[in-house]
């Protein structure tokens, strides 16, 4: 059986390193393994997998790709949906990063709104990372 995939995307070039944006990504999974797991990882890898409650469901997490400082990909799945989530980072030249976050909804149709409610979220989202990697940056220096 052959589902759809529904792809919505969105690119922003953020003021923070490859490295940087990296290490904000593997902290937020390792935050969310604790609070899911209450076990305590270090290091995020290629085909890591975890459950974590999603409303009252169970989420069922695999990190399909994690390349430091250039991709990561993560299925998420439940009995209702699934979903696949993926950053691809590129270097810019002036220190700076090209961020494409992509987000696929398996065997669920993508309205109008959904696309909308997207653009302004992962602008939203991506904003507040790099606010948040800047504040952390200010606060070594």
């Amino acid at each position: 059986m052959i589902q759809e995939v529904d792809r919505m995307q969105y690119t922003k070039v953020l003021n923070v390193t490859p490295v940087e944006f990296f290490d904000a990504i593997q902290e937020s999974i390792i935050d969310d393994v604790k609070q899911a797991t209450n076990k305590k990882i270090h290091k995020i890898e290629s085909g890591f997998q975890y459950s974590k409650k999603f409303g009252k469901e169970k989420m069922n997490v695999k990190i399909e790709v994690f390349k430091r400082n250039c991709e990561y990909k993560a299925r998420m799945k439940t009995s209702h949906m699934e979903a696949v989530t993926s950053y691809v980072v590129k270097e810019c030249e002036d220190g700076k990063s090209e961020v494409t976050y992509t987000e696929e909804s398996i065997g669920r149709k993508v309205n109008a709104f959904d696309s909308m409610r997207f653009k302004s979220a992962t602008k939203k989202q991506l904003s507040k990372m790099e606010s948040y990697i800047l504040s952390k940056r200010d606060s070594k220096n």
